[in-house]
């Protein structure tokens, strides 16, 4: 059975999924399907925006990866460098 079967009607309105497994997930997600050049800047824009949840898949139809990695290694570098800007002020 999959874990996503646990999803219950009244847990759309929350801001997280809870599964069978009771791991939760974010109910909004940022889906990167056949974005292509789009990914960085998308990925990098949700992230921004507060979005914990980059939906992907490892086939070669979307080959965007890559793009994802990328993006999410660099924005977590940038938090990195404000955050210790922030604690030099």
């Amino acid at each position: 059975q999959s874990c996503l079967a646990a999803v219950d009607d009244h847990q759309h309105t929350s801001s997280q999924l809870t599964l069978l497994d009771n791991f939760t997930l974010p109910a909004v997600g940022l889906g990167v399907a056949l974005s292509f050049q789009d990914t960085y800047p998308a990925v990098t824009w949700a992230l921004d925006a507060g979005y914990h949840l980059v939906d992907t898949a490892a086939d070669e139809t979307y080959a965007n990866q890559d793009a994802v990695g990328l993006a999410i290694h660099d924005w977590l570098q940038k938090q990195q460098q404000q955050q210790q800007q922030q604690q030099q002020q």
